[in-house]
């Protein structure tokens, strides 16, 4: 008769310093612990990533400065343009004004067109009276918005 011998529940130790386990590392790379897993795999024939990593007995570590100079090695700086290559665009805002003289910005258009059809909407009859307080002046003001940054210019 053979006796097993007890389970014991031992920690895992944590990862030498500088180092991080598979899971840590795929958050910071944005990837699935499985990407990770499927590189190692591949690493020899090319793996998209190529991250190298550090196998110890069963675990697997990655050491944080590859990580970082992996990321460095991704980072992308987006092609500067002059401010004359940026779009402008006009656009509507419809206000109005109550009774209490409280301006409120109710609308903002694309097309004088869709302007003018919440101004009519806002000056209908049936919703004249919002809260008890009645809307006595609707306008529009046309502006210029630069696209980039949605700022808008005088």
């Amino acid at each position: 008769m053979t006796t097993k011998l007890p389970k014991f529940d031992c920690p895992r130790p944590p990862p030498p310093p500088g180092h991080i386990l598979t899971g840590s590392a795929a958050i910071l790379l944005g990837v699935s612990r499985r990407a990770l897993e499927q590189d190692r795999k591949t690493d020899h024939r090319g793996g998209k990533l190529g991250i190298p990593y550090v196998k110890i007995r069963r675990m697997i570590y990655y050491r944080l400065t590859d990580i970082e100079s992996y990321l460095e090695a991704a980072r992308q700086t987006p092609p500067t343009r002059p401010l004359s290559d940026i779009a402008h665009y006009d656009i509507w805002l419809v206000w109005a004004m109550d009774s209490r003289n409280v301006t409120a910005l109710r609308d903002v258009a694309t097309s004088a067109a869709r302007a003018s059809r919440v101004r009519k909407s806002i000056l209908e009859p049936e919703i004249v009276f919002e809260n008890d307080v009645r809307i006595v002046r609707v306008w529009i003001e046309r502006r210029e918005t630069n696209h980039t940054f949605g700022q808008f210019e005088d």
